[in-house]
């Protein structure tokens, strides 16, 4: 019976460590990084930073410099990011909790002045709120994820104020989230795994996994890339980074490729980006160093710098 367990794992989940190396190193120790977006336009990326509630920029001549310097606008918490560069929008979720106190907002800031031009912020209540990560359609709405409520919102430089969107389906833990090219389903990595909702009858539903498979459990950043969805998965007695290939329905998942396993730069990585054939993967948020109830670093003498993972995607 083992041995035919093995075979259908290995049937099923092809082992292949992709090729990475170290592309950019941070100066500052204390970022605790959790978004990664990248800038098609200009080259640049940009980090958002817990910590110091702030967004960097990562030019493309590897030059690290503050986008938003720390609180600006009332940033706080910086978490997912996307960038819209046809529009010249960077979008930004903010928000942290303290204890059983929550604040967070989403931030629109133009990418060519700097300045905000649009945020929608919930200060600190007892409701339970954090928007989370960030996907953008073909006509500039952002879907955003909200961790706590269970929920997904849209939004956009037109509506006032985000639109919680009707689900049918369960949805517990939304964390990462990215849409088809099609504009026809969102996929949500949730606590039970990887989902898909479908727009036309607004259906949340379990995108199936190949039997004795690595799970799709525990997904942070996720990205679509020709037909497969590439996932940093945390939280599961190890970190790694997994494609996951779907059916062309998008229902299901017919192959799985192990890209990074317990990599020695692996600390916590967060989300990921894909810039030109490549994958950028935040390496060690550094998330279990933060005291996120007190904001405060909880041993400030073990940080090391922030470290940007790339891998050639084939």
């Amino acid at each position: 019976m083992k041995s035919l367990i093995f075979s259908i794992i290995i049937f099923f989940t092809s082992i292949c460590i992709y090729g990475q190396e170290v592309v950019f190193t941070s100066v500052e120790k204390d970022l605790i990084p959790e978004g990664i977006t990248f800038d098609s336009a200009t080259g640049n990326f940009y980090i958002s930073s817990i910590y110091k509630n702030k967004i960097v920029k990562i030019s493309k001549n590897s030059e690290w410099s503050d986008f938003i310097a720390s609180n600006s606008d009332g940033f706080v918490g910086g978490v997912g990011l996307h960038v819209d560069s046809k529009r010249r929008i960077l979008w930004a979720c903010s928000g942290n909790v303290m204890g059983d106190q929550f604040r967070t907002g989403i931030f629109a800031y133009d990418l060519n002045t700097k300045k905000l031009i649009k945020k929608i912020f919930y200060p600190i209540s007892t409701s339970q709120r954090l928007f989370n990560d960030i996907a953008i359609d073909n006509e500039g709405f952002i879907y955003i994820t909200d961790t706590f409520d269970n929920s997904i919102w849209k939004w956009g430089i037109s509506m006032k104020e985000p639109q919680k969107i009707s689900i049918i389906g369960d949805l517990k833990y939304p964390n990462g989230i990215e849409i088809s090219p099609d504009n026809k389903y969102l996929f949500v990595a949730s606590n039970d795994g990887l989902k898909r909702f479908d727009f036309s009858n607004n259906r949340m539903e379990m995108i199936q996994m190949p039997k004795d498979s690595l799970t799709s459990r525990r997904l942070d950043g996720i990205q679509f890339y020709e037909n497969s969805i590439i996932g940093v998965q945390n939280r599961i007695g190890k970190s790694r980074i997994v494609r996951l290939y779907l059916s062309d329905e998008f229902d299901k998942v017919v192959r799985i490729e192990l890209i990074d396993d317990s990599n020695k730069y692996f600390n916590i990585p967060t989300t990921n980006v894909i810039a030109n054939g490549y994958l950028y993967v935040i390496a060690n948020s550094q998330l279990d160093n933060l005291d996120q109830d007190n904001i405060k670093i909880i041993n400030p003498e073990i940080l090391t710098s922030t470290f940007i993972l790339k891998y050639k995607l084939k």
